[in-house]
This record gives structure tokens, C-alpha cells and sequence, in this order.
């Protein structure tokens, strides 16, 4: 009982016994009391097995079920509808239950004493008295007695008479039932109605192919359901296949929803308080592979929502969301101050490792002579905290990396000699998915000083470069520049400057090599204030932009802002001694929030509408020419794919802090998208706009519009 495995599976105990407050569909017991049944005697326990039972429950249940079996996280132990499951079953049968479904995957985990102990603590909390005889641990005539619940606690209706039977429940036939496996060629090219991958498509651009919804008609856009999740932060963007979509909230809770009308089709909630939440999730055959916390990783069961396997992540902090091709889950770790950044391949069927890929380079490895002589313990940085992307047919996995907090070293100093790069951080790395060996590499930023990562997505497009349609890789860091690179060999070929930074004095036109103005580094120890434009939350972050790969336009949401750096005398977030304090640009109008599209091909900014609220959401774009993003006063909007008109927006309950999907059932387009405020990106510029007010409590949902019938 005290190993952490023993004490993983006690946790277990609330998952199952949540399945047991499924309501009974045939005849309850009838009233003893006018006499249309035989006398029972009430099933025997005593106190010291409900003590027993208590130790079990409130080291290892509570957190779910409440201190007193009344609810919290899962379901009541004390509800009417708990008794209407149970009455008329026996003590041995509720206990024999407990046994074989508990945990899930790991039944009979328990001691047969244990086991009997819960059901007399359920027993007792439901009203039963304490006697002098025990509760049977084996198949005794005692414990095989009919329950029957004296009262029903916490019902202000009352409880359920005695003589009603109840009329069968309808029974609608559940959408999982129909779930066909998702296969790699799925994945390489998706139904037109299903989102399969975070980005929808591997190579990321987050652009749908369904025109029901367009530029003519989105106005009329309409609320067609809403589905309250856990409440607390909420960055996750919901996948959907063969009509059920998949959400996640607080606690690596994951709904399971009929997309078409809301109904809920099954719910896993683990005790996971540590998670921050999955930004992303990824389908593969009949399974839905998510994080379960800091550091470890689970696969579920798509049809019941079972957990099929988890496995415990190599390396520290949370993971940057899972890409799932050819049999392999590939995971991007590491995304904590003094973590050391990996990508980490998995065998999807158990979750055995395959190969790792380390950000960091040891000093006697390529690229280790670039940390200035700092020895291998002391280096940090390289956070593989977003997704990969994946070519199929030069068949290259691709991801970003972050930057390293021990910045100090940075600035020029004698203790510090040599080539300061520090490989391989804020880069763009191509490996082979086969074998986790490196293919190429290009650094956006060497030597970052300033916490700016280039970490966010690598979306593949093939352009005309010099006359020759070349696959591109391009992504944006939080420096607002934008960079393009030849996928197949990572060349740099051109970059385009959102216009907000003012820290890269000059960037070669033919390496991509980008120069710092170093008189804004901060010098360790010196009483100065550097201003540097953007803050460290960036121009561009985690949220991810949208890419039509027909127009070859990108679309991004943007913020405005600076920091000053000043020196700390407490914490710093930065090793040379200071700390962001967050600041408007110079001469700012007080709008801070922009959506911005980028006409690749002809490398001009195509449009540019700018807002008071800071821009909070991911992008999606569309093949019926309309583009959706949400900001931090709750507006979801709709924008004009080629001119950047505001076409339609709604005001939602919370703030929208992931990227928003589209999908089809039936038909019918649907847009989706989830809120939740409280994220990092979502809080980063709350600084600027205090006029707006954020949610006062934690709260998280999805909202799902469509179009009325008679304009479809």
C-alpha cells in the first residue's frame, strides 16, 4: 500500500466506482412495509470495517469522491442514483464488482479484507448502523442479503418509492459503436470531415477543406451545443472521427462527445492534479494517446474511454503533445527553467521506447563546442514543448526547440570564451522518424538572450523558389519573424518581419543568420533598464497559426509589446539578473492584439487587422474563405481570408485559449472551439488591458456553431 504503484491503482478506485452510479432499468424493490414482501434482515458490519474501509478511501479516494463519498472530481457515493443502482443487489455482489473491475486493467489490485472494508464504509455512509457481527469476506448467507437503503441522503425530492418500476430508458445507438480505426493513410490524407492531428494534417497547416461554411454566409453561424468541462485552464484542441469528438480539460480529464448534438458517450478522469492540461492529442487505430501528467503518458481505449497503457516520459517537465505516424508516437519533452529538451519515439501499442533524440549536446558530440566552454552538467534549454510535423515523402520528422535560461554566459565575458551559439537551441531539427538520427538543422537565433524561443509549429508548403516548386518549411518565432527553409535540406531561403521587434539589427540574406543589437543584453550586475521589444511571452507563441496551402497565405495571431529589463534583487527569470516587466510599444495606440496574413509566394504582408485585446487563440482556416481566432475579451471572430473584414463574432463565457476546429457530421459543417483562462499565454498580457475583464473563477468549456438549415 505505500509503493507509489500500489498507491496509483488505489487512485484507480474512483474511475471504476464511477461506473457503478449507472442507474438500474428494471423493477426496485417493493415497500416492506405494507407488507408486499418477505421480512430482511439488514446485511451485518461493524465500525472498526468501516474505519478499515475509511483509511483506504481517504488516502487514496477522497481526492475524487469527496471527504464524506459526496462528490468532487467523480461522482457522489451517497446519490439516489448510486442506491438505485444497488438496491436489491448484495453486499457480496457489490464487493465482487469492486473486485473484478477494480482497478481497470488490474483487477483484484486489493486484499478480499480491503475490498469487504469499502463496501462497509458505502454501507455505512448510506445509512446503514454498525452492528456487532463483521461483514463476510467470503460468500456467507449474511452477505449475500438484498441492500436496502434506509433513506436517501442529500434528495430534496425525496427517494424513490419503493414500489415504482421504472420504464426502460431509450437506448439510442452510441456513436463510438461505429468508430472505424485510424490508420496512417487517414493521417496522410483525412476525411474532409474529420480532424485527426492537432493541426488537422500533418504537415500543420490547421486548414479545413469544407466550404458549407463561407465568406457569404458565416454571419449567420448559430450556437448548436455547448458541453461544460473540468473547470481551470484550458489550452486543448478537440479532435473528431466518424462523428465523436474528443476533448480534454483540468486534470487530463477526456470527454467523449457525439459532435453532432452534445451528448456526452463517456468521460476518463484520472487523478492527475499535477497536469497543466494536453494542448494536443493525437488518434491511431482505436485509441487516443494523451498526457496523464508531468511526466507521464497513456493511451485510451476510443469505444469505452478504458486506459489501454500509460508509461513514465525520460527527462523532465511536460510534453510539447504527441504526433502519431507508421506505428510510432513521437514526443516532444522538456519544458521547464533547467530542463533538457528531447524528442522521444514510443511503440504505440505499449508505449516502449524506440529511440531518443537529446536537444543538448555533450561537449565532445557535433555542435557541443558551441556552449562557450560550459560544462555538459550546467546546460539547459532546448524545450521540446510543441508538436512535430511529418513529410511522408522525404520522410523527415520535424519540430522546433526553445532557448535556455541560463543566459548569463551569453553576454561577452572573459570567464566565457568561444563560440556562444548553443546549439541546438531555437532551432528547427529534421530527423529521421525511422531512427531519431539528425538530417539537418538550422538555428534561428544563435545565442538567444532574451527567452525569445523559436519553438511553435513547422508547417510544410510547397513554393516556386527561383523557378522550382520546393517544399518549404516555415515557422515563426516570438521575435515575430517569420523564416522559410528548404524542407528537404534546410536551406535558408527568406524570412518576413512582423514589424514588432526591435532586437535583430540585421539578418543575412543568404545564411538566415540573424544579428543582435548587443547593446540591449543585459550585463550581469549592471544598474541599467534595457528595453526590448517583444516581451518574453513573444509577438508569436504556442498558439498556432493557419496556412491555406492553395493561396500559399499564412495567417497569424499576434500581440504587440516590449519589456523593460530590469535588474532583480530577488528572483529572476533569467540567470544575468533580471526580470521582464512587461511594457507597451513605443508610441502604442492601445492596440495590442493583431491577426496578420502573410502571402508567402509573394513574401508581402497581405492584410493586417489590429484590436485592443491581446489575441489568445490558435487559428483555423478554411476552405470557404474564412478565417476563425479568439482574443482575451472573449470575442471568437470570423475574418475575410482575403482582405481581414470582420465577418461575424460571438462573446463566449470564458476565454478561448487553444486553436479552433472544424469538422462534418451528416452534412453539416461545425466550428468548435474550447475556452478556459488561466493558461500562461492567456494571463501574458493581461498587464496591458485591465479595462478587460478576465474570468474572477476558474471555468472551462467547448462551444459548437453551425448554420441554421434554411442557409446551408
Amino acid at each position: 500500500m505505500r509503493t507509489r504503484d500500489r498507491r496509483r491503482r488505489l487512485r484507480s478506485i474512483g474511475l471504476v466506482i464511477g461506473a457503478l452510479l449507472w442507474p438500474v432499468h428494471g423493477p426496485t424493490m417493493m415497500l416492506q412495509a405494507a407488507g408486499q414482501l418477505p421480512r430482511m434482515e439488514p446485511t451485518p458490519f461493524t465500525s472498526d470495517q468501516v474505519e478499515q474501509g475509511r483509511v483506504v478511501y481517504e488516502a487514496d479516494c477522497a481526492s475524487c469522491h469527496g471527504p464524506a463519498l459526496g462528490g468532487g472530481l467523480a461522482s457522489s457515493l451517497t446519490s439516489r442514483v448510486f442506491r438505485a443502482r444497488w438496491t436489491g443487489q448484495s453486499a457480496s455482489g457489490l464487493r465482487d464488482y469492486l473486485r473484478q473491475e477494480m482497478p481497470p486493467g488490474q483487477a483484484g489490485a486489493l486484499t478480499e479484507e480491503q475490498y469487504t472494508n469499502l463496501v462497509a464504509l458505502m454501507l455505512s455512509e448510506n445509512g446503514y448502523t454498525p452492528g456487532e457481527i463483521p461483514l463476510a469476506t467470503g460468500d456467507e448467507a449474511s452477505a449475500r442479503l438484498p441492500i436496502q437503503f434506509p433513506e436517501i441522503r442529500n434528495s430534496s425530492g425525496g427517494p424513490l418509492a419503493w414500489d415504482v418500476t421504472l420504464p426502460p430508458w431509450p437506448t439510442p445507438p452510441a456513436p463510438t459503436e461505429g468508430l472505424t480505426p485510424v490508420t496512417d493513410e487517414m493521417l496522410r490524407n483525412p476525411p474532409p470531415g474529420d480532424w485527426l492531428t492537432w493541426r488537422r494534417t500533418v504537415d500543420g497547416h490547421g486548414f479545413s477543406p469544407l466550404t458549407q461554411i463561407t465568406d457569404a454566409n458565416v454571419s449567420e453561424l448559430q450556437l448548436v451545443w455547448s458541453h461544460t468541462l473540468s473547470p481551470g485552464p484550458n489550452p486543448s484542441t478537440p479532435l473528431v472521427h466518424d462523428g465523436v469528438l474528443f476533448v480534454a480539460s483540468a486534470g487530463s480529464t477526456i470527454d467523449a462527445i457525439d459532435a453532432a448534438t452534445g451528448e456526452l458517450l463517456w468521460t476518463f478522469a484520472p487523478d492527475s492534479r499535477g497536469s497543466r492540461g494536453n494542448r494536443n492529442m493525437a488518434l491511431y487505430d482505436d485509441r487516443l494517446y494523451f498526457q496523464l501528467g508531468p511526466s507521464r503518458f497513456g493511451a485510451l481505449d476510443t469505444r469505452t474511454g478504458e486506459l489501454v497503457w500509460e508509461t513514465e516520459l525520460s527527462g523532465q517537465g511536460g510534453a510539447g503533445g504527441p504526433l502519431v505516424a507508421n506505428g510510432t508516437l513521437f514526443l516532444g519533452v522538456g519544458a521547464f527553467p533547467g530542463a533538457r529538451g528531447t524528442m522521444q519515439a514510443f511503440d504505440v501499442s505499449g508505449g516502449t521506447p524506440s529511440w531518443r533524440w537529446r536537444a543538448i549536446p555533450s561537449s565532445d558530440e557535433p555542435g557541443g563546442n558551441s556552449w562557450a566552454g560550459m560544462s555538459d552538467a550546467d546546460r539547459t534549454g532546448g524545450a521540446v514543448w510543441t508538436t512535430a510535423y511529418l513529410d511522408h515523402e522525404l520522410n523527415l520528422l520535424y519540430f522546433g526547440t526553445g532557448n535556455t535560461y541560463d543566459t548569463a554566459w551569453l553576454a561577452e565575458r572573459p570567464e566565457y570564451p568561444g563560440q556562444r551559439d548553443a546549439l541546438y537551441t531555437n532551432t528547427t531539427v529534421a530527423l529521421n522518424p525511422d531512427t531519431g538520427e539528425m538530417a539537418w538543422y538550422f538555428q534561428h537565433q544563435a545565442g538567444d538572450p532574451f527567452d525569445l524561443d523559436w519553438a511553435f509549429e513547422r508547417m510544410i508548403v510547397p513554393l516556386s523558389i527561383d523557378g522550382q516548386t520546393t517544399k518549404v518549411v516555415v515557422t515563426m518565432g516570438k521575435p515575430g519573424v517569420l523564416d522559410a527553409v528548404d524542407a528537404a535540406t534546410g536551406t535558408y531561403l527568406f524570412s518576413m518581419d512582423a514589424g514588432v521587434q526591435n532586437f535583430i539589427a540585421e539578418i543575412d540574406p543568404t545564411t538566415g543568420a540573424k544579428t543582435i543589437d548587443r547593446t540591449l543584453i543585459p550585463v550581469p550586475g549592471a544598474d541599467e533598464v534595457y528595453t526590448v521589444c517583444p516581451n518574453w511571452i513573444g509577438v508569436k507563441n504556442w498558439v498556432p497559426g493557419a496556412l491555406n496551402p492553395d493561396t500559399k497565405v499564412a495567417f497569424m495571431a499576434l500581440n504587440e509589446s516590449c519589456m523593460d529589463l530590469a535588474p532583480a534583487s530577488g528572483f529572476a527569470a533569467l540567470s544575468s539578473g533580471f526580470m521582464p516587466q512587461t511594457r507597451p510599444l513605443p508610441d502604442s495606440d492601445g492596440r495590442y492584439g493583431r491577426m496578420q496574413a502573410f502571402d508567402l509566394q509573394n513574401r508581402t504582408v497581405l492584410w493586417t487587422d489590429r484590436q485592443h485585446a491581446p489575441m489568445t487563440s490558435g487559428v483555423l482556416a478554411t476552405a470557404g474563405g474564412v478565417v476563425f481566432a479568439g482574443g482575451l475579451d472573449r470575442m471568437f471572430t470570423a475574418y475575410d481570408e482575403t482582405t481581414g473584414q470582420r465577418l461575424w463574432s460571438v462573446r463566449l463565457s470564458d476565454v478561448p485559449g487553444s486553436a479552433p476546429i472544424t469538422y462534418a457530421v451528416d452534412g453539416r459543417q461545425y466550428v468548435a472551439v474550447v475556452v478556459g483562462f488561466g493558461s500562461l499565454y492567456t494571463t501574458g498580457f493581461t498587464q496591458l488591458v485591465p479595462d478587460i475583464a478576465t474570468p474572477p473563477r476558474p471555468s472551462s468549456a467547448i462551444y459548437v456553431f453551425a448554420l441554421p438549415d434554411d442557409v446551408r
